[in-house]
C-alpha cells in the first residue's frame, strides 16, 4: 500500500513539474549550442556508481574559453 502511495505522489509531482522542466529545457536550447542535459557519474549507496542527468547550467565546452585554474595565479 505504501509503494502505491509513493508511485501516486511521484506521478503527481511529475505532472506538476513537467511543464516547468519543459520550459527550462527550451530556454537552455534557445540560449546556445550544446546539449540540454548533462550526464554525471556519482557514487551512490554501497559505493555503486550512479549515472545522473541534470540540466546544463554551464556554457558548452567552457574549458576552451578559460585558462586552467593553476595558470591563473
Amino acid at each position: 500500500m505504501r509503494r502505491l502511495g509513493d508511485i501516486v505522489i511521484a506521478c503527481l509531482l511529475f505532472a506538476i513539474t513537467g511543464p516547468l522542466m519543459l520550459i527550462v529545457a527550451l530556454a537552455i536550447k534557445l540560449e546556445g549550442r550544446g546539449p540540454v542535459l548533462d550526464r554525471q557519474s556519482r557514487i551512490g549507496c554501497s559505493g555503486r556508481r550512479v549515472q545522473m542527468l541534470k540540466f546544463r547550467t554551464f556554457a558548452h565546452g567552457p574549458e576552451h574559453n578559460t585558462m586552467p585554474v593553476w595558470a591563473r595565479t
